[in-house]
């Protein structure tokens, strides 16, 4: 089961990444088909949370390659942020408000360069996950709210990818932003460069702040989304099966 989650993922992920994905289809198509994937993700973190902090006996020297990991990380947000919100705006501007919470489907943005880093911002969530494995090589404490998040995040952002959720790129490009800000933090916090302490403390208020406002924005943008439907799927077709792609 792990060689093929590993080829189901991977495989995939390097297909997106030098541009072989020919539309929206492509990548719905995929994470319906395979969600198995996402249960084996699930399985061995919950599995790696409950045991690895008792296993580990004594922390590992993994400092440098953690700043490595957050400048990745960092740098891979910071460009996701730019392709996604430059077309949100654009489609703001040209669509309305409207169209973005209430279109048909997810296709509006999952074609094209907006749709590869839609793609690559769901697969990244389970790449993700090696922020707990950080935390417990350095014996470091994992908290409740730490892994239920990247739990819960991984499981929804697969679900709006597999459903072709029409809100789906607001809460990508939201994230995207928050991450670029969030991991070049971290990157800076461990090298203590080019801000010192001071300054750091005085910048992880606005960290924290950015965290908790994305969440009343995907909050707001659901609300509105769901204020323009209707049982019938008359006003709105976003969950209308139809207008998925297949």
């Amino acid at each position: 089961m792990y060689i093929t989650f590993c080829e189901h993922f991977f495989v995939f992920g390097a297909k997106c990444a030098v541009g072989m994905m020919s539309d929206a289809s492509d990548a719905v198509g995929w994470s319906r088909a395979h969600v198995d994937a996402l249960v084996f993700a699930c399985v061995a973190y919950v599995v790696f949370v409950v045991y690895a902090p008792v296993m580990i006996v004594r922390p590992f020297r993994v400092r440098a390659l953690w700043f490595a990991w957050n400048v990745g990380l960092a740098a891979f947000s910071f460009v996701g942020a730019c392709k996604t919100l430059s077309f949100l705006a654009h489609t703001l501007i040209t669509e309305g408000f409207g169209y973005t919470v209430c279109g048909v489907s997810g296709a509006w943005y999952l074609d094209d360069a907006t749709g590869l880093w839609v793609t690559l911002f769901v697969l990244s969530k389970p790449m993700e996950l090696f922020d707990t494995v950080f935390l417990a090589f350095q014996k470091k404490p994992i908290t409740f709210l730490h892994w239920y998040h990247h739990l819960t995040v991984m499981i929804y952002c697969w679900h709006a990818l597999a459903t072709s959720s029409t809100t789906g790129l607001w809460f990508c490009s939201i994230n995207y932003f928050v991450h670029a800000m969030m991991y070049s933090y971290y990157a800076v916090g461990l090298v203590g460069w080019p801000f010192d302490r001071r300054v750091m403390r005085r910048i992880a208020p606005w960290i924290t702040f950015f965290q908790i406002a994305q969440m009343f924005c995907g909050l707001f943008v659901t609300l509105a989304s769901g204020a323009r439907h209707d049982a019938q799927c008359r006003t709105c077709d976003t969950f209308c099966a139809d207008t998925l792609p297949v």
